[in-house]
């Protein structure tokens, strides 16, 4: 299935409702956006929440921005699947 690009203004539609019902709820941007680029992190957390964008299906692995332990899991697995196919 390939993902859909959105346009600039439409992720910043999105943001922007994503943001008023996160607010709504009486959840602060700081709590899942950083603060470098916030609507980089808004708009990944909107895509990925299956509450406001029920077709996301979570089929890769975390990369290390999202959960660094999670990260060297991922790559420590794919070296010992390496080893094994040799």
């Amino acid at each position: 299935m390939k993902q859909r690009r959105y346009s600039e203004e439409e992720k910043l539609n999105l943001v922007s409702e994503f943001l008023r019902r996160r607010s709504e709820e009486g959840i602060s941007i700081r709590q899942f956006a950083g603060e470098n680029d916030i609507h980089y992190y808004t708009f990944r957390d909107f895509y990925r929440d299956p509450k406001y964008n029920p077709e996301w299906e979570d089929r890769y692995e975390y990369s290390p921005q999202d959960n660094p332990a999670a990260g060297r899991e991922a790559i420590k697995k794919r070296k010992d699947n390496r080893r094994r196919n040799v």
